[in-house]
C-alpha cells in the first residue's frame, strides 16, 4: 500500500483559497437573506462585495494551483 504523495505548500494554499472563496460566498449570502436588515440597495452592495471577495481568493488559488504545476 502506497503512501499519498504530500502537498507542496502551493497546492496547500492554492486550496484554501478556492475553499475560502467557496465558505465566503456562501455564508455572506446566507447571512444577508436571512437577517434582511439593509435597504435593497445595500444588499445588492454587499452581495457584490462578497462576490468580489470570493472571486478573488478564487483567482488567488488558481493561480497558486498553476504557479505550482510550473
Amino acid at each position: 500500500m502506497a503512501l499519498p504523495e504530500k502537498k507542496s505548500g502551493y497546492e496547500m494554499a492554492g486550496e484554501f483559497c478556492r475553499e475560502s472563496a467557496v465558505l465566503i460566498f456562501v455564508f455572506a449570502n446566507l447571512d444577508l437573506w436571512l437577517y434582511q436588515q439593509y435597504s435593497d440597495w445595500n444588499v445588492i452592495k454587499h452581495l457584490l462585495e462578497a462576490c468580489g471577495v470570493a472571486f478573488l481568493f478564487f483567482i488567488a488559488g488558481y493561480a497558486l494551483e498553476k504557479w505550482r504545476r510550473q
